[in-house]
């Protein structure tokens, strides 16, 4: 199953939506020249044979950023998680878009994605069986600005196996790697 395509197709639309490029929102941050800029972050995520329930059974993503001054992890999901407390079925696959949290993020500083599970109920687990992650934002170059959006990470589904089984057994584990330099 191939995920490419989809992202990059919800990446611009999403860019258009939320109106990066042209006039920038957020002229009062402090950004450098030619550095990309993201606002926010979309999240596409298959489910494998274990759908996840919803409720009180929920997955949450995390950022963890470095601009040199120390590593911080932030959660860019609503309370209820990425899946916003309903069920996504086995064999599915959701897009979900999260905006950061205060000014433009510089792209060059994000180092990882995580995904945290919540699972309060009596659940069988949650299948993890591809992700992707693309970043919507601005570029600014030569003293413009214009959208731009790019892959963070993009992990796709193997026949073979899944990426991971969060079980309930385990109501709090944490999937997290590394993003694309």
């Amino acid at each position: 199953m191939k995920m490419m395509p989809s992202i990059l197709i919800v990446a611009t639309a999403v860019a258009a939506v939320l109106g990066f490029g042209g006039q920038d929102a957020n002229a009062s941050c402090p950004q450098q020249l030619n550095r990309n800029y993201a606002s926010s972050l979309t999240f596409t995520i298959g489910t494998g044979a274990f759908e996840l329930h919803g409720g009180t059974d929920n997955v949450h993503g995390w950022v963890t950023r470095d601009n040199g001054g120390g590593r911080y992890d932030f959660e860019v999901s609503a309370p209820l998680g990425l899946n916003l407390g309903h069920r996504w079925r086995a064999w599915s696959i959701r897009s979900v878009t999260v905006l950061l949290p205060g000014c433009p993020w510089q792209v060059d500083y994000i180092r990882a994605i995580s995904l945290r599970t919540a699972f309060a109920g009596t659940s069988d687990g949650w299948t993890l069986d591809s992700i992707g992650v693309v970043w919507n934002g601005i570029g600014r170059y030569e003293g413009s600005s214009d959208v731009r959006y790019g892959i963070l990470l993009h992990i796709p589904s193997d026949p073979r196996s899944s990426i991971l089984h969060f079980t309930g057994a385990d109501p709090h584990r944490v999937w997290s790697h590394a993003v694309m330099p």
